[in-house]
């Protein structure tokens, strides 16, 4: 059903090139000085909402720092996703600052996806839930795609003056999703709609898309622009995108030869990335915090991903359900992944969160300073290694 309101399509040409499921598809790092950001009055949000992920993977065949301290507020102890645990996003979430009581429900988030499932798998799909969907090119490549959303970071980025860096966020999101499986990005589309299309907001995202597509080689083909009165509200506005790669079969990194004893490396994130600011702007109504890890865009580990090809098994990009919660989408059935939550240093922004949230939540929800999973059979020196597999 058309839209109603004023729609603009962009197109550009060019060329450059949890728990676990069945199925096919699918971190060394330094240390650097820490510095207390300022902490002030709060300041309150104007709304909330959610994302998440509903990728199939095509229908082809399978083919630290150097001194890690302890993170404030997280016991010294492990984790395990297992066969017989329940995913991340089904446990119950009913504290005061929780994820849930800010508004967003990632049960819900669950349950959408498991009804979408046979629809989608309808068309032929398989491996529902994967970072990124895979559709056979021809005999010897597969297409991989990956949609997504900044999300409610907009909010909080358009009060501050940081919609370049949600840009950003968008572009090295949907890369990294589409890397997961092995794949090369080749190009990348967007979707901005708002109440009021205001050019320069419009700019400083696509710019801070390009950005990011610059760094990786990869092509920001176009997209589309709409002004929605009737959908948003006043102030309101959604970025949005899908990357599309292109992997051998032979290539293809699944997570399918994953073994027990295979170590879990971790690769730092930027800070809070662009999942969690549902709960962060609750946060902030009672403590502001300034410091650059909250809104620091999504780091993009596409050099990462195309190091460690042909070594790693399986990759998770860490985004909303935490890092067991997506470790859990790439292990195969049987196998668990067991954190060493002492491993690596959190950056201060998760201190802040730390004083409002519990633990359990904290990890259920955010990052805590890890965006990147590899799977491996063995460490190199230097590499930073967060858990093991068994």
């Amino acid at each position: 059903m058309p839209a109603t309101g004023s729609r603009s399509t962009r197109h550009g040409t060019g060329s450059t090139i949890c728990s676990p499921r069945s199925g096919s598809c699918a971190w060394s790092s330094s240390s650097s000085a820490r510095t207390s950001p300022r902490r002030s009055p709060a300041r309150s949000p104007t709304s909330s909402g959610s994302s998440w992920p509903r990728t199939p993977c095509g229908s082809a065949p399978p083919p630290s720092p150097s001194s890690p301290a302890a993170p404030k507020g997280a016991p010294s102890s492990t984790a395990s996703a297992s066969a017989d645990r329940r995913p991340s996003y089904a446990g119950s979430l009913s504290a005061d600052h929780s994820y849930a009581a800010a508004g967003v429900s990632l049960a819900t988030a669950g349950s959408v996806v498991e009804r979408l499932r046979a629809a989608v798998e309808s068309t032929g799909a398989t491996s529902f839930g994967a970072f990124a969907g895979l559709q056979p090119l021809d005999g010897e490549r597969l297409l991989a795609a990956s949609t997504d959303g900044v999300g409610t970071k907009l909010i909080l980025a358009r009060q501050r003056g940081r919609l370049r860096d949600c840009g950003a966020d968008l572009a090295a999101h949907c890369i990294n999703d589409v890397a997961t499986c092995g794949a090369e990005p080749l190009m990348l589309l967007d979707y901005v709609a708002a109440n009021e299309i205001r050019l320069d907001e419009v700019a400083e995202l696509v710019e801070g898309a390009a950005a990011v597509c610059r760094e990786a080689g990869v092509a920001l083909v176009g997209g589309e622009t709409a002004e929605l009165p009737g959908v948003y509200a006043e102030g309101e506005l959604d970025f949005a995108g899908t990357a599309v790669g292109v992997v051998a079969r032979a290539d293809l990194i699944d997570g399918s030869t994953i073994e027990a004893g295979d170590h879990v490396l971790g690769f730092p994130s930027a800070g809070v990335h662009a999942n969690g600011f549902t709960l962060v702007r609750r946060v902030l109504e009672e403590e502001d915090y300034d410091g650059e890890d909250l809104l620091a865009p999504t780091r993009l580990y596409l050099d990462v991903a195309r190091a460690l090809r042909g070594r790693a098994k399986a990759f998770a990009h860490v985004t909303g359900g935490g890092i067991l919660g997506n470790l859990e989408r790439v292990l195969p059935v049987g196998r668990a992944a067991e954190l060493d939550w002492n491993a690596w240093q959190r950056p201060l922004v998760f201190d802040w969160l730390a004083r409002h949230v519990e633990e359990e939540e904290l990890r259920r929800v955010f990052n805590l300073g890890i965006g990147w999973c590899a799977v491996v059979a063995a460490p190199n020196p230097g590499e930073t290694v967060i858990g093991r597999i068994r």
